[in-house]
């Protein structure tokens, strides 16, 4: 699950156009984004409102008071982005908690374990290297930044963060079924053998899927590269 405060995000809307809802403006205090299979926890709350988002079919479920808000997502960067650019959206108050689907560095977490970002990078434009970018003595890896597009890295509330870890550090979390469990024992790493807990690392996203030591290798230089050696 990911943590920030939506005042760093809405710095860098833009309107795309007039707004869909005109008379209205909804500053919800908590916007929580996930998949659709992973939103069956706040089915306890009573979302009675239904928004639909500008150029797109995204839409939003809000309580009556447009307090919480959830919004279900596919391809979490392009959903975002109409988000922040939605002229009757104001999220520059409000707490967005986004979780995702994936797996973990097994140096750092197991089976069932949450993690909690610093950092968030976009893998997916480690793949997006310029000519100009690669350096003359260039072989097998780029050790340079690749040409930025403004948003490859996102830093996180890290106060924010610290709160959640200690108040959530010691619950016990749903363990995995046994095949897990077991698969659990094929691991080198101790962390990555124990039962599932809370701990605090950076995030990769992308729009892919990938595993294997080699393209593990790839991710954890890229983030390093990213943000200067500072996320695990």
């Amino acid at each position: 699950m990911q943590l920030l405060h939506g005042a760093g995000l809405a710095t860098i809307a833009m309107s795309l156009g007039a707004a869909a809802y005109p008379y209205l403006t909804v500053s919800p205090k908590a916007l929580y984004i996930s998949n659709p299979e992973e939103a069956v926890f706040l089915d306890l709350y009573n979302f009675t409102r239904s928004y639909t988002v500008e150029h797109s079919e995204y839409k939003l479920a809000c309580t009556e008071d447009n307090d919480a808000t959830v919004g279900t997502q596919s391809l979490g960067q392009h959903e975002l982005g109409l988000l922040m650019d939605s002229p009757w959206l104001n999220l520059t108050t409000t707490y967005i908690l986004q979780s995702g689907t994936g797996g973990v560095n097994p140096k750092y977490g197991t089976l069932g374990g949450v993690v909690l970002s610093n950092y968030t990078v976009m893998f997916d434009f480690a793949n997006l290297f310029l000519v100009s970018d690669i350096p003359a003595n260039f072989s097998e890896i780029i050790n340079e930044y690749p040409s930025l597009v403004g948003y490859e890295v996102f830093d996180f509330n890290n106060d924010l963060l610290e709160r959640f870890y200690t108040l959530s550090r010691n619950v016990t979390l749903l363990e995995v079924n046994p095949t897990l469990q077991w698969y659990r024992t094929l691991y080198q790493y101790d962390v990555a053998r124990q039962p599932p807990s809370v701990t605090k690392g950076a995030s990769e996203s992308s729009n892919f899927w990938w595993s294997g030591d080699v393209a593990a290798a790839n991710v954890e230089y890229y983030v390093d590269l990213l943000t200067n050696g500072t996320a695990n």
